[in-house]
């Protein structure tokens, strides 16, 4: 079944086109990210209950915790001395497993994502925290263009810009927004790892995102994969300097995802394992490039 433009793309965007075939194929053709928007409201409609990965429901629930964990391994240290008032931006924030940890850090706090059923999630895992001082908006990243410059301390960008169909666009307008010495945390899906996620049972595939072209399955997914060096060069040229960066998630999402027992997840000996495990292929020069996502710190 075809979704209507106006079901799914955030007021403003799609302007006055008609709900037709000719206008969903004139936007998907300026933003080929809303594949993934398609895909996420249909998966959406079909199974509410493991979109939500928050919530122990979810059979996604151990898995994404495990993936929260790992991310935090790199990020925590980043965040280390800024102010309860730092002005923060959570950029695609989806059901929000970011905006939580930031609103109860921070005081000052704006999320926005073009999703409206995740954008609806993270509003209710806000209330039931008692978690105010966030400001959410049904917004893709076009949406930033209509803020004051220098507006941000701190930008999260977490599996976002390999999603767009301009990944240099969307540096640039973050960096518009974020005040002078501002943190950026991102994350990109990185090859080779994410090759054997993406791709493992598709060689046409493999040759094609090898060669840099980005990954699109109509009605489901745009993705880009990044390396070291392609990102750091982009974020270079978008004004971006890093600080650090850390290839990881081996696991669970990753390459050696069959080595990871889910139903052992919600063991906490067993999670430490994990992330011993995660630290380990991490600084292991063998495995190391084998990450399925490369998370940056950079600052303006």
């Amino acid at each position: 079944m075809t979704s209507r433009l106006s079901d799914f793309i955030p007021e403003g965007l799609a302007g006055n086109l008609a709900d037709s075939e000719q206008s969903r194929a004139a936007v998907l053709a300026i933003e080929p990210g809303f594949h993934n928007l398609i895909g996420q409201e249909e998966a959406w409609s079909s199974r509410p209950e493991a979109m939500d990965f928050l919530r122990p429901a979810s059979p996604f629930f151990q898995l994404k915790r495990l993936s929260t964990a790992i991310y935090r391994l790199h990020f925590a240290a980043c965040l280390d001395g800024l102010p309860r008032e730092t002005r923060v931006l959570d950029a695609g924030c989806g059901i929000g497993r970011f905006t939580v940890e930031l609103a109860d850090r921070f005081a000052d706090v704006m999320a926005f994502d073009p999703c409206r059923r995740s954008l609806d999630a993270c509003r209710a895992h806000l209330a039931e925290r008692n978690l105010s001082g966030v400001v959410l908006h049904w917004a893709d990243l076009s949406w930033l263009d209509t803020l004051p410059a220098a507006s941000f301390d701190l930008l999260f960008a977490v599996e976002l810009i390999c999603y767009v169909g301009d990944p240099e666009l969307a540096l640039r307008r973050l960096a518009r927004v974020s005040r002078p010495g501002a943190r950026l945390l991102l994350s990109v899906e990185a090859k080779p790892g994410a090759l054997t996620v993406r791709a493992a049972d598709r060689p046409g595939e493999w040759r094609r995102l090898l060669a840099g072209e980005p990954l699109l399955r109509e009605g489901d997914c745009f993705v880009r994969l990044f390396d070291e060096t392609s990102l750091g060069e982009l974020l270079e040229r978008t004004g971006w300097r890093v600080d650090s960066r850390r290839m990881s998630h081996f696991f669970g999402e990753g390459p050696f995802w069959q080595s990871l027992d889910d139903d052992r997840l919600a063991d906490p000996v067993y999670f430490a394992e994990i992330l011993a495990a995660e630290e380990a292929c991490r600084t292991d020069p063998r495995l190391a490039p084998w990450g399925r996502v490369l998370s940056v710190a950079a600052h303006r």
